[in-house]
């Protein structure tokens, strides 16, 4: 009973990794392919009924399992259909987006083959765009795409390059659709009934040979009564195996049901993630890409006519808008190596006093509007922080703090100790946090609905959670609408044997100097 039974658990065991495949979740076969022989072993085991079932129900609890063997045979093709489809298409799927961009940068670079280069980009575009979300509207939309540029002229020496980008598009599309068809075969497969049909075959027979059993027993009764106690006995403690049993499967298979629900919750949540963080990169790097080329040919055309310092603000520029791609790319490994379990917290001894000096004179150095005041507790224990980490969470709140009271006015921060605690508080007077936006406020790329136009990623925060986290501390926020915020964040970075530190009695205050507001805006 027990090997009959673990047939459906082992058929929705096949299904769940086919699923995790599909999504990319996993990058080998090695689990689809121990699940396969495990089911054919299974029906091995199967072929030869049990001796004690009648032989009327041993046939069919025979043809039930060359039904079923029949079943897993079908689906067992599918399977291997799907790995090779999936095998191609997760090639194109990666060299297709880097051919292309690398086509159309090149086009864009070439006066002949540049009026060429939206139609490549329209064909990255398109074509993405149906992977993560397909539809037939899409899939039109990049069929037509591709046409286009295969219909296009361009110059002879982008001919290869153009046939590559077409390969990659064509296969990458088609390849998709088979995908869906055969996880969908594999999905609704008839494996699952005739795994049912061999159950019910079996319960038959069991139930046959039950009632066969008790006829004879009642034969018996008056000469061997003895035996048919302990024949009972026996009966009830196998059909009490056999419901452990019954209820252990099912447990199994309502957890991988489960499971399959969790994936395919996940695949949506992932679908949307991809999509708001291709929608953020490709509009948080286009600002800073074009300073970097506008500052490079103006300094090609015109730098050895102009003078030293118009150069030099060009250089400023270009190395501004590389700290600030440099800044969005730490950012998403932060996030990324936290997610993925693999973000270090290394501590060291840290002057604490210096470095919040430093951070909040950096900030103050940006802000014309703000006035930053710095209250540092006097005789701070000695502190072991990750200084990386740190800088994450200090400069990403007093950054936060500027940028979000747009009308400019004073920004506090607080450093003091609580026994093996150091409290960081951050106070501004900006337009502060909605109730509902505080729920999701460490999500990533999640904001505001108040931010307006005020630029950002939605990634600050999300690093500072993390950031926070990775040194086993706590961050709490308050905050009213259009009043301001405040952020508490609490670090175990001293050691608890250390006396406590003295009240908050050394104030320092960074301001920006007075001076005319200046004509470029207001970080």
């Amino acid at each position: 009973a027990h090997d009959v039974r673990s047939l459906q658990a082992l058929d929705a065991r096949l299904n769940e990794q086919v699923m995790q495949s599909r999504q990319s979740l996993v990058t080998h076969y090695d689990d689809l392919a121990h699940t396969v022989t495990s089911l054919r072993e299974l029906h091995q085991s199967l072929e030869k009924p049990p001796a004690f079932l009648p032989s009327a129900d041993q046939g069919t609890v025979a043809g039930a399992v060359k039904a079923s063997a029949e079943a897993l045979a079908d689906k067992t093709r599918l399977v291997e259909a799907f790995k090779s489809q999936n095998a191609v298409f997760r090639n194109s799927a990666r060299f297709f987006p880097v051919a292309t961009e690398l086509f159309r940068d090149r086009l864009r670079a070439d006066p002949e083959g540049s009026s060429v280069a939206p139609l490549a980009n329209e064909v990255l575009i398109s074509v993405l765009h149906y992977v993560q979300l397909p539809s037939d509207e899409q899939l039109a939309r990049a069929k037509q795409a591709t046409e286009a540029l295969r219909t296009a002229a361009v110059p002879s020496s982008f001919e290869r390059d153009k046939e590559i980008v077409l390969v990659h598009a064509a296969t990458v599309l088609e390849r998709s659709s088979k995908l869906a068809d055969l996880t969908n075969a594999v999905l609704t497969a008839s494996t699952p009934e005739a795994a049912v049909n061999v159950d019910a075959s079996y319960a038959r027979g069991v139930h046959a040979a039950a009632v066969a059993a008790e006829r004879r027993s009642s034969f018996m009764f008056t000469t061997l009564l003895a035996a048919v106690g302990l024949m009972a006995a026996d009966f009830v403690s196998r059909y009490r195996r056999a419901a452990r049993v019954d209820r252990e499967i099912a447990a199994k298979l309502s957890a991988a049901n489960e499971a399959l629900l969790r994936e395919k919750e996940r695949e949506t949540e992932l679908v949307d993630l991809k999509s708001r963080f291709v929608s953020m990169t490709s509009h948080e790097f286009r600002t800073p890409l074009a300073v970097i080329l506008s500052s490079a040919e103006l300094l090609e055309a015109y730098g050895e006519r102009w003078t030293p310092t118009k150069r030099s603000d060009h250089y400023m520029r270009i190395k501004g808008a590389v700290g600030n791609m440099r800044e969005l790319l730490d950012a998403v490994l932060v996030i990324g190596r936290s997610d993925a379990g693999k973000l270090e917290c290394n501590p060291g001894p840290m002057d604490l006093a210096r470095f919040v000096r430093e951070s909040v004179e950096a900030v103050a150095s940006t802000s014309l509007r703000h006035e930053l005041r710095c209250e540092i507790a006097e005789s701070l224990p000695e502190a072991e922080i990750d200084e990386k980490l740190a800088v994450h969470v200090l400069t990403n709140l007093l950054s936060n703090a500027v940028k979000y009271s747009p009308a400019g006015g004073p920004v506090d921060v607080k450093v003091k100790a609580d026994r093996a605690d150091l409290v960081l508080e951050v106070t501004d007077r900006g337009i502060g946090i909605s109730k509902d936006d505080q729920v999701r406020l460490f999500e990533s790329f999640h904001r505001g609905k108040n931010v307006g136009t005020i630029p950002g990623t939605g990634l600050g925060l999300a690093v500072v959670k993390r950031a926070v986290d990775a040194h086993g501390g706590t961050i709490a926020v308050r905050s009213e609408e259009g009043e301001g915020t405040t952020f508490v964040v609490r670090l175990p970075v001293f050691r608890p044997d250390e006396p406590p530190p003295a009240k908050l009695d050394q104030r320092d205050a960074v301001r920006t100097p007075s001076r005319p507001e200046p004509e470029t805006s207001v970080v």
